[in-house]
């Protein structure tokens, strides 16, 4: 016999790489944007997305009793559409369809049982059952989705089931017939796919009738083949079983698989559709099995040798749907990825976004593009949702050049830190912080303003902002000049917000009443000041500002002229230059305290009167200060 054995087409697929990827818990002891399969410590098991060790997205719930649930999952918890199947002779039991938040059943939701063959529609709180609109046998519960069921003729009414069945939501008998649960499937589809009970509004029953009936006619095995003999596989219809656990069923000629049939693989994997000279030819769909590492997602489309080709889609059990284009397995041409949280790509694909595309994110957020190995490579403009817009070059993510014009956008480049010394809003910061920018915005207690610039000392490094309202502390200035080994503190935004928002304290000594190149307008200290410190307050035990963080060392200079890394050399410009500053705008400073104070006291004061500023610059200005300014890394 000439049977041709088809290619384990499933093995190709490791290609597919931009849906959710197989955790690898072994290796990184973590489950997060990853998709598993595993046994819960209460005896259940768990198929699905998971994000920080948690259920989280598109899952599948199998509980100890049984009882089964398809649906969204957020931290662990039922979260969004669901259904729930309850055990009786297996997960043939009662069920129920609706919304869920925080594992409760919420707002409108269906319900069936066996043990009277009734179906109900009713109104959930919470979890708590408030109100039944309908009480109805299946059969009439929803009766334009059922007449809608029975314009199909009998072999297509099976297909319907077949594919529905192939979801993992019709548990019964292929009969084309309607009856609880194909009511059952259809509210399951309905609630998973389009997060909607509603099954008699005339447009949700032509979407969700419409789009099962597209599915499922790759399914439909329909033959009017006399069935095939022993020996005898010559224009008939019939089935075998391979050593292997491989299975056909379908129609054959000449010893091979030609026409319609159904190739069930040893791991699960269900190829339905058209075959010729054995191998998978034409409209089919193959959706992976239990037992493989993309179980749960499930292509559809054109199959030209056993390899998906042409024009298809992809859906990712986590939620992610590819439509377009294929070559050798893989996404090749023009096509569409819909993500599951919202994003979506749309242009061209090399198994990965390759060539010219437009990425929309949930936020609104847009880039449009050229892509290499699925990221920004070349040319490309990025749209913010706030209508911000930058436009240039790219390389691996990373947006290198902004040699274009924008005249009316600004862009947060920069950062550093400043402090309040008057209850009019005054604040005071160094001029490098706030110099070349289009606007300075003050940040603090959760809120954020422009500052107004009032002056500048550009030799003493200081500047002089302004916001409106009343600041919750006002620092006061030392009137005394610091002395060696004077304990201190500095207070500031290192790295402004990319390690986090909340201000950062360090304690130290002063070093020396003379700063770089004996510049007695400064001190040395030996606490840490890092990028984003500038600006901020440097005070002493009683909470006095003693001087202002400005800078530190150039570690590489130092380590070509002395062949050692500086370690804990840092400056700050000392309290007499700010108040002069202040006297020469006509600001009275507070009067310096003579109390030490707690530290907890301490630590309340200083945040309550540091604030974090970002400077805010216009594309075309920023090639005006490279090399001038310490930018953030994206704009350097």
């Amino acid at each position: 016999m000439k049977l041709h054995i088809s290619v384990l087409l499933f093995f190709l697929f490791p290609l597919i790489t931009f849906g959710l990827p197989n955790c690898d818990f072994k290796k990184t002891n973590e489950r997060d944007l990853c998709f598993d399969k595993i046994n819960t410590p209460d005896g259940g098991r768990y198929i699905g997305a998971f994000k920080k060790n948690k259920y989280h997205g598109l899952g599948t719930y199998i509980f100890p009793s049984g009882d089964k649930f398809i649906g969204y999952f957020k931290e662990n918890k039922r979260h969004g559409a669901g259904v729930l199947w309850v055990s009786e002779k297996g997960w043939l039991g009662d069920f129920s369809a609706g919304y869920y938040i925080n594992d409760r059943l919420d707002g409108i939701a269906i319900y069936t049982t066996p043990k009277n063959n009734a179906a109900y529609l009713g109104k959930f709180d919470n979890g708590v059952f408030k109100k039944w609109y309908q009480i109805k046998s299946p059969g009439t519960l929803f009766p334009k989705l059922r007449n809608k069921f029975y314009t199909f003729d009998s072999d297509q009414r099976k297909g319907l089931q077949k594919f529905l069945e192939l979801e993992g939501l019709y548990p019964s008998t292929i009969d084309g017939k309607w009856g609880r649960n194909t009511l059952n499937a259809f509210a399951a589809f309905s609630v998973i796919n389009y997060n909607t009970i509603d099954l008699e509004k005339i447009d949700i029953i032509a979407k969700v009738v419409d789009e099962i009936g597209k599915l499922s006619v790759a399914l439909e095995i329909r033959s009017k083949l006399p069935r095939c003999k022993k020996n005898n596989f010559n224009n008939c219809f019939g089935s075998i079983t391979e050593p292997d656990g491989n299975k056909y069923e379908g129609e054959f000629n000449n010893g091979f698989f030609n026409g319609k049939g159904k190739f069930t693989f040893f791991d699960g994997s269900i190829y339905i559709g058209d075959f010729k000279n054995g191998k998978q030819n034409g409209n089919g769909v193959f959706t992976f099995g239990p037992d493989t590492k993309y179980y749960g997602d499930r292509m559809e489309g054109k199959f030209v040798n056993n390899i998906f080709e042409g024009y298809g889609k992809y859906y990712f059990a986590n939620g992610d749907i590819y439509e377009g284009e294929w070559k050798d397995n893989r996404p090749y041409g023009k096509g569409t990825l819909s993500f599951s949280n919202g994003n979506k790509y749309i242009g061209e694909f090399k198994n990965k976004f390759n060539g010219l595309g437009t990425f929309i994110f949930s936020n609104g957020d847009k880039y449009i593009g050229e892509w290499v190995n699925g990221k920004k490579n070349g040319k490309g403009k990025f749209i913010s949702s706030n209508g911000n817009q930058y436009e240039g070059e790219w390389k691996d993510d990373i947006f290198i050049s902004k040699d274009y014009a924008d005249t009316k956008e600004t862009h947060n480049v920069a950062s550093g830190t400043g402090f309040y010394v008057s209850t009019r809003g005054h604040i005071v910061t160094n001029n490098h912080v706030v110099d070349g920018c289009t606007e300075v915005k003050a940040h603090a207690l959760g809120k954020s303003q422009i500052a107004d610039i009032i002056a500048k000392d550009k030799l003493n490094d200081l500047a002089l902002l302004k916001v409106q309202g009343n600041p919750p502390y006002v620092f006061p200035i030392e009137l005394k000049n610091p002395y060696p080994l004077q304990e201190i503190i500095v207070a500031g935004f290192p790295f402004g917000e990319l390690v986090s928002s909340s201000i950062k304290f360090t304690k130290g000594i002063v070093s020396s009443i003379a700063g770089i190149g004996d510049n007695y307008s400064q001190i040395q200290i030996d606490a840490a000041i890092q990028p984003g410190n500038s600006g901020g307050p440097i005070v002493d035990e009683n909470g006095n500002v003693i001087a202002v963080a400005v800078a530190k060392l150039d570690q590489q200079k130092i380590l070509e002229n002395f062949g050692v890394i500086p370690e804990d050399t840092n400056f700050g410009i000392k309290a007499n230059a700010v108040r002069n500053l202040l006297e020469g705008n006509n600001i009275i400073s507070k009067e310096p305290s003579s109390k030490i104070i707690s530290k907890n006291l301490l630590s309340k004061n200083i945040a309550n009167g540091t604030v974090f500023l970002s400077c805010w610059m216009k594309m075309v200005d920023i090639k005006n200060v490279k090399n001038k300014k310490v930018l953030f890394k994206e704009f350097e």
